[in-house]
């Protein structure tokens, strides 16, 4: 009788780069590659300037979506849209020289445009939806409230926020280094 190969119950993955198509295909395919296989934790070891917040928004829901125990570290920066994927993870820590950044959104074009009255109305309601649907992401896995948003202006102003107080208002549990298990596989994502 031949003996079945040891199925890995946990997996690790480092993420360096930005939340924008095709790193966010990429690191959506590892994760479905490893649930595929029977794996039932995964710590991402993460770092990200931002990017897309239709990646962004999408990465946090397919995240949270996940059968798995997902745990997701700190190991540079979190700006911009990288947070809200980063809130996804079920426990969250971050590394004592990383840091958080918050500012408020921006639209990019690839192409040159002509833009009438109702095209710009509707890229600024785009980018008040995105905003709102930022903080209440932050609101639902932090403490902070709209008050916090309003007095530090968290939007509105460019805010680095240390992992001292991240944990104290909840965007992180831990701070610590990252270590991985010996014996736990860990793969990089590529982009």
């Amino acid at each position: 009788m031949s003996q079945q190969p040891e199925v890995k119950t946990n997996i690790a993955y480092s993420f360096v780069g930005p939340i924008q198509y095709p790193a966010t295909k990429n690191l959506r395919n590892a994760f479905c590659n490893a649930i595929n296989t029977g794996v039932k934790t995964i710590t991402l070891l993460m770092s990200s300037s931002g990017g897309s917040t239709e990646e962004g928004f999408a990465l946090y829901h397919f995240l949270r979506s996940l059968p798995i125990e997902l745990t997701i570290h700190n190991i540079g920066i979190m700006a911009s849209i990288a947070n809200i994927p980063f809130l996804a993870g079920s426990k969250r820590l971050a590394c004592a020289d990383t840091r958080f950044m918050i500012h408020d959104f921006t639209w990019s074009s690839l192409q040159q445009e002509t833009l009438d009255r109702d095209h710009i109305k509707e890229r600024l309601q785009s980018l008040d939806a995105d905003a709102s649907q930022f903080i209440e992401i932050f609101k639902r896995h932090t403490s902070l409230t709209d008050k916090d948003f309003e007095t530090f202006q968290l939007i509105k102003q460019p805010t680095i926020i240390l992992p001292n107080r991240a944990k104290e208002v909840r965007i992180i549990q831990e701070i610590a280094d990252a270590k991985i298990t010996t014996g736990t596989p860990i793969f990089n994502i590529e982009y």
